[in-house]
């Protein structure tokens, strides 16, 4: 059963004031929960209904966090969203250390602030073996819930680094594509094994004080009338691009 104090702490990581307070953020789903406890997150508490802990009863025993099963109703009264899925869990925040060397593919963000859309995005990254994003401090917060949910546990194994990327960019000595409709054609594009990938803002796209760091920009081409795409399916079409012009 829920403790008063417990269910008002939950409530409350719901804002991103209370998270940064207390080092601590929500994931919700049995999937995503399932993943958290499989990571190298520290656990404070996992909440789940009696079913889903008689299936997990083994994986959950002998944890050092701290296991409350509860009511479907409990758990939907401290849930972010209409309807709990099985468990929730509160974990602690990540020290943000970026990378001394980042290889392969590193996906930047310019103001992305749909947490759909970042969510989204990093369960992409997570697909083409995307090792670390590099995002704008304007960007969606990765512990929105939103965000988490969008991953699908996706966030477990990909970092989000929050950094100015006016000064970071540089510092790579990485070449830099920016995405833009109108870059070069992914068809006749050539990407280099190390590079990064900067994706923009829904609406404004790439941030002009950022002209300086691009390499050269690159665009998926359209044949039909929509204006355009969005971001987190630009980043997938440029993803697979980018396996396949470096697979060999």
């Amino acid at each position: 059963m829920l403790s008063k104090n417990k269910v008002r702490f939950i409530r409350s990581l719901q804002l991103k004031k209370h998270r940064e307070e207390s080092g601590c953020f929500v994931v919700e789903g049995q999937k995503s929960v399932l993943e958290l406890i499989d990571s190298s997150f520290v656990i404070e508490t996992v909440v789940c209904t009696e079913e889903f802990w008689r299936k997990n009863k083994i994986l959950l025993q002998g944890k050092k966090f701290e296991t409350v099963p509860c009511s479907a109703s409990e758990l939907e009264s401290v849930s972010a969203f209409k309807t709990a899925n099985g468990s929730l869990a509160v974990a602690r925040i990540k020290t943000d250390i970026l990378p001394r060397e980042l290889a392969g593919l590193t996906l930047a963000l310019d103001g992305v602030r749909d947490p759909g859309n970042l969510g989204s995005i990093v369960r992409i990254a997570d697909w083409f073996g995307v090792r670390a994003i590099l995002a704008s401090e304007d960007t969606a917060e990765l512990h929105n819930p939103r965000v988490l949910q969008a991953s699908m546990g996706s966030f477990c194994r990909v970092p989000v680094h929050y950094v100015k990327l006016e000064k970071a960019l540089p510092g790579l000595g990485l070449p830099v594509y920016a995405a833009s409709k109108e870059g070069s054609s992914i068809h006749d594009f050539s990407f280099k094994k190390d590079c990064v990938l900067l994706l923009g803002n829904e609406s404004r796209g790439i941030s002009g004080h950022l002209a300086g760091s691009v390499s050269g920009t690159v665009g998926v081409p359209g044949f039909g009338k929509a204006e355009s795409l969005n971001v987190s399916m630009a980043a997938a079409v440029l993803c697979d691009n980018y396996r396949r012009s470096t697979k060999s």
